[in-house]
């Protein structure tokens, strides 16, 4: 989750721009873990690279199951770009999901609603602030890794269109043990004005998205609608199909373990 607060944190800014020498990022539902992203050297490191990196690293640690303190080095045309921390606190009792092989449980395929709160910097008035979205669980599961690297994936992919308006988008994710497809569009209706969703409207979605499949401990594949005032603006959805193993490989080879 710390991953999630970070790269949507870093979907926001832009992909040119610099974060500084030293950056740290906790889910402030979760804090036994943090990101910790520093510049090497005399390199500046983008947000774009950033978040090249941090989605490397998770994947890394998702496919070899190491979940413990590790540090990642990024490398562009041989220079060292930059290094990301996956910190561990000693918490007792802690509350951060492990991200391990398997579905989450037998649960029921019935769907869930949740408000949505989107940025007023996407150009949005502040009295149009009714939004929600609601997921509505298949029956095929998802393994846990797959889905959140692929939230993880839409987050650097939607953080990349800024605040271009959403009308069609696709994306197609090899992820841990299966390609995960998904599909966003706008739905008009004729002779109705609304809101024209932004890619950095998505961001927020998406991220608010993986709070819930934790609370909800609920990992499958999905549908999921946008309403604004109850009127249905988007849609979603949320496919697997077999990844071959040969595919499901870490994405890092420099790695150092604390």
């Amino acid at each position: 989750m710390a991953c999630v607060a970070a790269m949507r944190e870093l979907a926001l800014l832009g992909m040119n721009s610099y974060i500084g020498r030293t950056k740290t990022w906790t889910h402030p539902g979760y804090p036994e873990v943090s990101v910790r992203m520093e510049e090497v050297g005399a390199s500046r490191s983008t947000v774009r690279f950033t978040m090249w990196l941090i989605q490397a690293a998770i994947k890394d640690i998702m496919v070899r199951q190491r979940y413990q303190t590790s540090a990642f080095l990024g490398h562009y045309r041989n220079v060292i770009i930059g290094r990301v921390q996956l910190i561990r606190h000693q918490h007792a009792g802690g509350a951060e999901p492990q991200i391990t092989a398997g579905a989450g449980g037998e649960k029921s395929s019935s769907g869930v609603s949740f408000d949505l709160k989107l940025p007023s910097t996407t150009g949005r008035t502040a009295s149009n602030d009714d939004f929600s979205a609601s997921v509505q669980y298949l029956d095929k599961a998802m393994d846990k890794r797959d889905t959140f690297f692929a939230i993880i994936w839409l987050l650097m992919a939607f953080g990349s269109h800024g605040n271009e308006p959403l009308r069609v988008f696709g994306c197609n994710v090899l992820s841990v043990t299966a390609e995960v497809r998904t599909i966003w569009n706008s739905v008009t209706r004729p002779g109705r004005q609304h809101y024209l969703l932004k890619a950095a409207d998505m961001v927020n979605m998406i991220a608010h998205l993986a709070v819930v499949l934790v609370r909800d401990n609920n990992y499958r594949e999905m549908n999921l609608i946008i309403s604004e005032e109850g009127v249905e603006i988007a849609r979603g959805a949320i496919r697997t199909r077999p990844l071959p193993r040969e595919l499901a490989f870490p994405l890092t080879a420099n790695m150092t373990v604390s």
